[in-house]
């Protein structure tokens, strides 16, 4: 009950620069604690999407990104269809069946 106790008290979580405390994921997903990202994060994921971008132009082989997945992992996605391919792989994941999740399942 400490961990609940303490979790209550957290009104804003800073992702990024230390790893994440369990204290820390509870207020975000049972207390709608507010969630930031660090500069470093920013930029981490900056840096990772130009490398995506510059591999991508360059004709790279990259699982999911410029081939398909799972069996289809040997198909080429074309630079121009990389966009949609990711746009679609959201949507694929974003349907469902079943009773939708919960608002603490889905911050958590």
């Amino acid at each position: 009950m400490t961990v609940v106790l303490k979790a209550e008290t957290i009104n804003e979580v800073i992702i990024g620069n230390v790893d994440l405390k369990l204290e820390e994921f509870i207020a975000i997903a049972r207390f709608g604690a507010k969630v930031e990202f660090s500069d470093e994060y920013c930029k981490r994921v900056l840096k990772a999407r130009s490398l995506v971008e510059k591999w991508t132009k360059e004709g790279r082989v990259m699982y999911g990104i410029t081939t398909g997945f799972g069996a289809l992992c040997n198909k080429t996605i074309s630079e121009e269809e990389t966009a949609k391919l990711q746009k679609n792989i959201v949507l694929s994941h974003a349907t469902s069946v079943g009773e939708p999740l919960s608002i603490e399942e889905v911050r958590g």
